[in-house]
């Protein structure tokens, strides 16, 4: 007892330490010594709370519970933008089934989680119900559009593919179809050498060989492919086939007529050239 309690260094080192041998007790009276001090201090280290992990069933319900609020959230966009472009909806779309999947996966290794995953599992199921209703619904609609889009833009073309037919018929070429975007009706075929030239080619054309009838129907004819100046006949001629010139108000104009002429049934053994001047 006198060994454990001298304050004197054993050995002459203070670094030497002297301990209680095990199953011996201290004599009655004795004071309290430092390995008595530390044997006390143990079991009270010993019984304090140690850390422990988190069970695989509280790590699940935590994970199904991030899952929820991701759909809440991708929801919560989907409702907010109604106006939002169809690609973008069904990224959103895409994303909220995978989700659904993985809890859906979650859930089935294991027995059932605790209470709060039963909440998560409700919500969880009312988000899915409305993304497959209304995301769809829309993507239905949208669908819908986009074949009446389809379906008028096929119409357009055909009827665009009918106008250029009977365009080549009347001898109409593109070159005088163009320019309507800066103007009314189609700009002239000389246009595009200059707008403040003036053309002064001829603008007449001499019809030879025309029979009664033909000669009868010749204004009519003849306006449909431009605004006429006037229309003369040689003074000489009494009876058929006649000869007539016929001036146009443009260049273009005697061109488109001179081209889609010979398409006329009434037309058919007319001559028809340019005036020599005009």
């Amino acid at each position: 007892a006198q060994a454990l309690s001298t304050p004197e260094a054993v050995f002459n080192n203070r670094f030497v330490r002297v301990l209680r041998a095990v199953g011996t007790s201290q004599p009655a009276g004795a004071p309290p010594t430092a390995a008595d001090s530390t044997a006390a201090a143990v079991p009270a280290a010993a019984a304090a709370p140690m850390w422990r992990p988190k069970s695989a069933a509280i790590k699940k319900a935590e994970l199904i519970e991030k899952y929820v609020e991701q759909q809440k959230d991708l929801m919560k966009k989907l409702t907010s933008t109604p106006d939002m472009p169809a690609p973008t909806r069904k990224i959103i779309m895409d994303s909220i089934k995978q989700i659904q999947q993985k809890i859906d996966e979650s859930r089935q290794p294991k027995a059932a989680a605790p209470p709060a995953t039963a909440a998560s599992t409700s919500v969880a199921s009312a988000a899915a119900d409305s993304t497959s209703t209304e995301p769809e619904a829309a993507a239905s609609d949208n669908a819908a559009q986009l074949d009446a889009v389809a379906s008028e833009k096929a119409a357009l073309q055909s009827k665009l593919k009918t106008l250029q037919e009977q365009a080549a018929r009347l001898g109409m070429n593109e070159r005088g179809m163009r320019g309507r975007g800066r103007g009314r009706g189609g700009a002239p075929a000389w246009a595009g050498r200059g707008a403040m030239s003036l053309d002064k080619r001829p603008r007449s054309l001499v019809f030879r060989n025309v029979s009664q009838e033909a000669a009868e129907q010749l204004p009519s004819e003849m306006s449909q492919f431009g605004e006429i100046e006037h229309i003369d006949k040689l003074d000489d001629q009494n009876n058929a086939p006649f000869t007539y010139t016929v001036k146009f108000k443009a260049r273009w104009e005697a061109e488109k007529a001179l081209k889609a002429v010979e398409a006329l049934d009434l037309f058919t053994n007319v001559q028809v050239d340019w005036e020599a001047t005009s």
